[in-house]
């Protein structure tokens, strides 16, 4: 179902006639957020590149010929990109209270403070369990909130979990092969960078940072191209 090369030809292959311009825009931006995120001004420059992916999720859901968009919508992805982050911040919040329990609890006896006589390493692997569960369910999430670009549908957990377990052997191999891609694609970012005495690592780093953004976004698009994702939208709401 998957065409893990279909994201590939997307960026070396295209007909596109902007595509270059699409690539510098997106390494120049991911570069400036980087430089930018320690004095916080730069995670608007993430939320505008992430809201600008789910836009090519959706373009490769919709079989556009050139599923990356152009860059004339930043108010927009930037509140595309937010609303994915509050998402996100939602589904953590459980690993996050599993893993705060697990440091409270070192060194004393749950059962006196209320806690079930688990062991406090349980709580810790329930962090663990619920982080890959949360990993799993990423892809849904990003298609969710693709969609119609509301909070309300990332966070309909029934759909989402019911689509991910529905789809989970597609969904392992594209994280995998995406983990793969972005540690090929890191690396060959760090060499060529190094090998132009360094200076290049301020381009090629960002440039393979956006790639790799691009690569999963396409391969969600293709997993909500060739799958039912009605359901992870309720379109009673509006």
């Amino acid at each position: 179902m998957l065409n893990y090369m279909e994201p590939v030809h997307a960026i070396t292959q295209s007909k596109d006639p902007g595509i270059r311009g699409k690539l510098w825009n997106g390494t120049w931006i991911s570069l400036v957020s980087g430089l930018l995120t320690v004095v916080l001004v730069g995670v608007i420059g993430l939320f505008l590149v992430v809201g600008y992916n789910l836009r090519l999720l959706k373009n490769v859901q919709n079989g556009e010929e050139h599923p990356l968009p152009d860059w004339d919508r930043f108010g927009a992805d930037v509140g595309l990109g937010f609303r994915l982050w509050i998402v996100q911040i939602v589904w953590s919040l459980p690993a996050l209270v599993f893993a705060l329990i697990a440091v409270l609890t070192v060194g004393y006896d749950v059962g006196q403070l209320g806690i079930p006589q688990m062991g406090f390493s349980v709580w810790t692997v329930l962090q663990i369990l619920y982080t890959i569960l949360v990993a799993l369910a990423g892809p849904a999430i990003s298609i969710a909130v693709a969609q119609h670009g509301r909070i309300s549908d990332g966070l309909r957990a029934g759909p989402i979990l019911n689509w991910t377990f529905s789809h989970l052997g597609y969904i392992v191999l594209a994280l995998i092969v995406s983990i793969v891609v972005g540690i090929v694609l890191g690396i060959a970012g760090a060499v060529t960078g190094a090998l132009a005495l360094g200076i290049g690592l301020l381009f090629t780093i960002p440039f393979a940072s956006f790639c790799i953004m691009v690569y999963y976004s396409h391969l969600y698009g293709q997993l909500a191209r060739h799958t039912d994702v009605s359901a992870l939208a309720d379109e009673a709401v509006y």
